[in-house]
């Protein structure tokens, strides 16, 4: 009688949430950049909400916020 060999799901949906949350940091940390980039252009104060709210959510998605 032959062994049959399983392969646990476990790893490679490990794999795929680290490669998916690495992408939504790229993501947002990209969107900070240019929400920077664009309140140093013109400092105004909807262009410093922009700033701050993609900063929140990149800061959440790290898992340093509430």
């Amino acid at each position: 009688m032959s062994k049959r060999s399983t392969v646990s799901l476990g790893p490679a949906v490990a794999v795929v949430f680290t490669l998916y949350h690495a992408l939504t940091l790229i993501s947002d940390l990209e969107t900070c950049a240019q929400n920077l980039r664009v309140y140093r252009a013109r400092p105004t104060g909807s262009n410093l909400v922009r700033l701050l709210f993609a900063e929140g959510v990149f800061i959440k998605d790290l898992g340093l916020g509430a």
